[in-house]
């Protein structure tokens, strides 16, 4: 039993320290030419973007100057996440002369999940525009992750050693308290 419960919380410790993780764009390119080089950091469990950095260059660079999407950096105003993730919209309030903000839309053909691995832009819906005018659509990319950090042995074993001392100090209090009632009955007969 002792065994079972100690395999137990092992197991919920290595889930715990499923988290967020590092998408990293490869081969992201736009009809024109343009490129995007960047990753963003991505919390499957609530869905959200907790920091990103997009380099797009290249390409129709009168109408798509590079920009940097950054959150904190000038002009940068968020970051959406439609569930699912359907897509992932980066916004600012760069207009280059337009009526509206500049803004990336990363469309993945599947869910990102906290598993990481490879997942393709969905070239219908990834795209680079000022509210859709003018635009721009990739014509290539993916969004590249390394699989959810496991802890090393090391870590597990010192966020578990706690417990198991505790577990093992309760035990040991228990048998010397037993011992102590058996020893007394023992010598009242």
């Amino acid at each position: 039993m002792f065994m079972r419960k100690m395999v137990l919380l092992f197991a919920i410790a290595v889930a715990a320290n499923a988290g967020p993780i590092t998408w990293t764009l490869s081969d992201a390119v736009f009809g024109d030419g343009g490129t995007a080089v960047g990753s963003f950091v991505y919390d499957a469990s609530i869905q959200t973007v907790l920091s990103y950095s997009i380099l797009t260059s290249g390409g129709n660079e009168t109408d798509f100057p590079p920009f940097l999407f950054q959150n904190g950096a000038p002009n940068n105003i968020g970051v959406s996440v439609a569930p699912g993730p359907d897509y992932i919209s980066f916004y600012s309030n760069f207009t280059n002369g337009n009526p509206n903000g500049l803004d990336l839309r990363l469309g993945p053909v599947s869910g990102l999940t906290d598993a990481g691995g490879v997942v393709d832009l969905d070239l219908s819906d990834s795209v680079q525009c000022y509210n859709c005018s003018p635009f721009r659509l990739f014509v290539s990319g993916q969004m590249i992750a390394e699989e959810a950090a496991v802890p090393e042995p090391s870590t597990v074993a010192l966020t578990l050693l706690p417990l198991a001392l505790g577990v093992i100090l309760a035990r040991r209090h228990r048998n010397t308290v037993l011992r102590k009632v058996m020893q007394a009955g023992l010598k009242s007969q």
